[in-house]
């Protein structure tokens, strides 16, 4: 059987502290790093997120219209493992993509003890079938490498600027 999957991995280094790193992606504000790419939706908010930000947490967005997605709750973003200050790995289902509906996203933290931090994001989308494979690569490869890139940008901002946390992750 051939692999349904396709994987891209983006990286940068932080100035702050290793606890910032590791939480800014998952208990800080989503709504200023998913904020639309070309027909990505932005997300508007979260809804039924009380468990977000333990292992095992869930929450479900909420987008805003796009060319192919209508503005409402749709699927469920869930973590899977939470090792304190080291790695984060969840997942994204249930959306309505027609050629994915299923992805992993993975962070890594090290810490380089100069007062920097490397990170590591790794997104990994499944396809719906072997017909939707060369699409799901084409998408994964091209214009979820740049949403990636902006979103690494923005979350080292909000990391080194000790922007809030919207969850606890207790």
């Amino acid at each position: 059987m051939k692999k349904l999957f396709s994987t891209n991995i983006v990286s940068a280094t932080f100035n702050c502290s290793l606890e910032r790193a590791y939480n800014t992606p998952i208990l800080g504000d989503a709504t200023k790093i998913l904020i639309g790419y070309g027909n990505c939706p932005i997300v508007l908010g979260f809804c039924k997120d009380e468990t977000w930000g333990n292992e095992g947490g869930k929450r479900v967005p909420i987008y805003n219209g796009g060319l192919f997605i209508k503005s409402k709750e749709r699927g469920i973003d869930e973590i899977f493992v939470k090792k304190e200050n080291s790695y984060w790995k969840w997942g994204v289902r249930d959306f309505g993509g027609v050629f994915s509906n299923k992805a992993i996203g993975e962070w890594f933290c090290a810490d380089n003890n100069d007062g920097t931090i490397t990170i590591k994001w790794k997104y990994t989308w499944y396809a719906s079938s072997i017909f939707t494979k060369p699409i799901a690569w084409l998408f994964v490869k091209t214009y979820w490498q740049n949403v990636m890139r902006n979103g690494m940008k923005i979350i080292k901002q909000m990391a080194e600027m000790e922007a809030p946390y919207i969850y606890s992750g207790n």
